[in-house]
């Protein structure tokens, strides 16, 4: 399995609890996996400065990124939530090896949209609920 797929496969884990039969699961598997698409694509040219460790980024996908985005998605507590946030950031500028600004910035933005992918559909989901 490669990143994009593992990747999709964390988007659609995520939210499968509120997702309701194969049509909304291959919507969601398309939309995150066209994301992880578009950043593949964009990490083959960038700068010196905002390269990254794409494989130290994906060991903390595999390790406790689930869990840590299921709690900011659903945590009722807001300090909690944007402590989550919080962490989610540092860890996955931490893994991705972030040594300047912009490489940080990067790492931070991918997760970020990552998670915004997810946040949506997770909204959706209760908001018909």
């Amino acid at each position: 399995m490669g990143i994009k797929d593992y990747l999709t496969d964390i988007g659609v884990e995520i939210v499968k609890e509120k997702i309701n039969g194969e049509i909304e699961e291959r919507q969601v598997r398309k939309r995150i996996s066209s994301f992880v698409e578009s950043e593949y694509v964009k990490n083959i040219s960038v700068t010196k400065a905002e390269e990254l460790d794409a494989q130290g980024l994906f060991k903390y996908l595999q390790s406790s990124f689930i869990e840590e985005v299921k709690v900011r998605l659903t945590e009722s507590n807001a300090k909690r939530r944007g402590e989550m946030h919080d962490l989610i950031m540092h860890k996955a500028a931490d893994y991705a090896k972030a040594n300047t600004r912009l490489s940080e910035q990067r790492a931070k933005r991918i997760t970020s949209d990552a998670m915004n992918i997810l946040r949506e559909y997770y909204k959706k989901k209760v908001n018909f609920r």
